[in-house]
């Protein structure tokens, strides 16, 4: 779990009340529906029929109503707030994997430019600066990586080099991104399918969880 994990979550909490709203408004649905079919208008019945009659249609038409307006906009509503988080949680990502000048570690630069580094070693600063949070130099290290992947004839040793290449250039939080995305676009699938609204926890929770 992140310190970015109270994002995922407020997408989650919003998720949630979304298919909550849509629920009861559908309960509401078929209850007031239920009792509209069991006093149909009928003449002759009495007063007390007819005014049971009467007042189960209006409940059943503001049910109706109500679940309708929900179908229209309860979903888009909630998902315009999706967004709103969103643009905190991008404003939050671009803060934290910012370059920081602070962060450079200059003996480590002096090593690698001077060329005398191997993959294995390429491989370990990396992990120290993934382990640090260091988002700055991992950045720095997958460039001179690259660039050592480009300048080399073998092959075993270029794969090397790019697979250190490879795992600094996710420090710059895309992943985060990715997945904060991803959970989004399950939203979108289930809102558009009511066979998956009870699906929600099962097709999210992990990546929510892991986040």
């Amino acid at each position: 779990m992140s310190k970015f994990n109270t994002y995922i979550r407020q997408i989650n909490d919003i998720a949630a009340e979304a298919f909550k709203e849509y629920t009861a408004a559908q309960d509401a649905y078929k209850s007031a529906e239920s009792k509209k079919n069991a006093f149909p208008r009928r003449n002759g019945l009495g007063m007390e029929y007819d005014a049971k009659s009467a007042r189960y249609a209006a409940d059943f038409a503001e049910a109706a109503a109500a679940l309708d307006k929900f179908r229209k906009n309860g979903f888009y509503n909630h998902r315009k707030r999706m967004d709103e988080v969103r643009n905190a949680f991008i404003a939050e990502i671009g803060n934290a994997f910012a370059a920081d000048p602070a962060q450079l570690d200059m003996a480590t630069l002096e090593l690698m430019k001077s060329g005398i580094l191997n993959a294995s070693e390429y491989s370990r600063l990396m992990d120290k600066a993934i382990n640090d949070g260091n988002h700055t130099m991992a950045r720095m290290i997958a460039q001179h990586a690259k660039a050592a992947a480009d300048s080399t004839d073998d092959r075993e040793d270029a794969a090397a080099f790019r697979a250190v290449a490879y795992k600094g250039n996710g420090m710059n939080g895309n992943n985060y991104i990715e997945a904060f995305d991803f959970v989004t676009s399950l939203y979108d699938r289930c809102s558009r399918n009511p066979a998956l609204y009870s699906k929600w926890d099962e097709l999210a929770g992990e990546v929510i969880e892991k986040f």
